[in-house]
């Protein structure tokens, strides 16, 4: 089994609104500022986010699915998941699936390059569809999106590396649907865009 970052996943399905996988959900009614308290981090969602306490659990098929594609065991996936998520928020439901947006904590110690990103990602059995450096208010960030299919359900996540505080964090937005992209570059656009200390 393989060792390293546990790259979320961050699709639920639905359902888990009721209870299963996540255990708090806090409405809002506007644009929301999620604060990283750990990480001194600051940035903003558009309407319709909120935080989520999602508690991943090794029985999970969406946990157990992305371990297996990812090389780990899943209880070695969500105990990685619990380890290095920060935060979890979730946003609208497409096809049935929650968005959702996880920031982790990464091996890294100044933002990658898109060719190391794309080869952590590749290993993974990830398709990355494109990665290129952007301006943020915290300095120059690394933009990628991968898409990948969990179950027969077709999914796309945008990542934003960003250093903060010594550190990189990855900010990981997924979306399902053919045309996920359309929901998480938006969303990751105003998450560059609003990147500010904590």
């Amino acid at each position: 089994m393989r060792r390293g970052r546990v790259v979320a996943v961050g699709l639920l399905a639905g359902v888990l609104v009721a209870g299963a996988g996540v255990a708090a959900v806090r409405a809002t009614t506007g644009p929301h500022t999620v604060e990283v308290s750990q990480a001194r981090l600051r940035f903003d969602l558009p309407h319709g986010w909120h935080d989520a306490d999602r508690r991943p659990a090794p029985t999970q098929a969406w946990v157990i699915e992305a371990a297996q594609r990812q090389g780990f065991t899943p209880q070695a996936y969500a105990e990685g998941l619990r380890t290095s998520t920060l935060a979890s928020m979730t946003g609208p439901v497409r096809g049935g699936y929650l968005c959702t947006v996880d920031v982790q904590r990464t091996r890294f110690s100044r933002v990658p390059d898109a060719g190391t990103v794309q080869g952590e990602l590749t290993q993974l059995h990830e398709e990355v569809d494109s990665s290129h450096p952007a301006a943020s208010p915290l300095g120059t960030v690394l933009v990628t999106r991968y898409h990948f299919t969990l179950g027969s359900v077709p999914a796309t996540s945008t990542v934003v590396h960003v250093a903060v505080h010594g550190e990189v964090l990855a900010i990981t937005i997924a979306a399902a649907g053919a045309d996920a992209a359309s929901t998480t570059d938006p969303v990751a656009d105003e998450v560059v865009r609003s990147l500010r200390p904590g």
